[in-house]
């Protein structure tokens, strides 16, 4: 796990004077975060649930959000119902797709 900080710069203005970020090492996916308002008090927890999909294979990012300390409220985005595929797998393309010759077959000028 990395964490990351990242402070206002002198004689700037926004919301946020200093937020903390916690990212995986592996897949560079920042899991956790905290910001704190202009008084120093935490103001925003941040969250993302990141998980395994074998059959890609990869990670994939699943639902995220925040919890705002001081109003109370709070917000979830991607949550999943209950379908039997969420990422449905689709054929890999043939190697001959990402060829030079093929690429620039598909370019558009």
């Amino acid at each position: 796990m990395w964490v990351v900080e990242a402070s206002l710069r002198a004689g700037q203005r926004h919301q946020v004077t200093k937020s903390r970020y916690y990212c995986d090492e592996d897949t560079w996916t920042c899991a956790l975060g905290d910001r704190w308002d202009s008084k120093g008090q935490l103001w925003k927890t941040l969250w993302f649930q990141n998980f395994v999909a074998p059959d890609l294979p990869g990670t994939v990012g699943g639902a995220f959000g925040f919890n705002d300390l001081l109003s109370g409220n709070g917000f979830v985005a991607n949550l999943y119902n209950g379908k039997n595929a969420q990422y449905p797998l689709k054929p890999k393309y043939p190697d001959s797709t990402f060829t030079p010759d093929a690429l620039a077959g598909e370019g558009v000028r």
